[in-house]
């Protein structure tokens, strides 16, 4: 009787260890989405002020690639299409810098 009720208490602390690793890292990502959400608004801002000038156009591009970077790998086509889209920025942001 004694082991099993050992058995249980240990378990019952494992249950809790993993539980709290499992809170702080939610906790973790809830505040990287949020931070990204916030520079998605601010860029949002920035692209209505300035519209396509090279500063909002990087702001936008490293928005899109920190989102990137976030995707389950299961997520192909999200991934290309964020891939394609940092693509078009990259070759925009190259013909500002490029003009003479």
């Amino acid at each position: 009787m004694a082991n099993i009720l050992e058995y249980i208490l240990s378990l019952k602390d494992q249950t809790k260890k993993t539980l709290a690793n499992i809170g702080i890292n939610s906790d973790r990502a809830y505040n990287k989405f949020n931070a990204l959400k916030q520079q998605a608004n601010e860029v949002s801002r920035v692209m209505k002020v300035f519209g396509g000038s090279v500063g909002a156009l990087r702001q936008k591009l490293e928005l899109l690639k920190n989102e990137r970077d976030w995707l389950p790998a299961k997520e192909i086509n999200t991934i290309r299409a964020y891939n394609s889209e940092i693509k078009k920025l990259t070759a925009q942001i190259t013909k500002f810098e490029t003009i003479k």
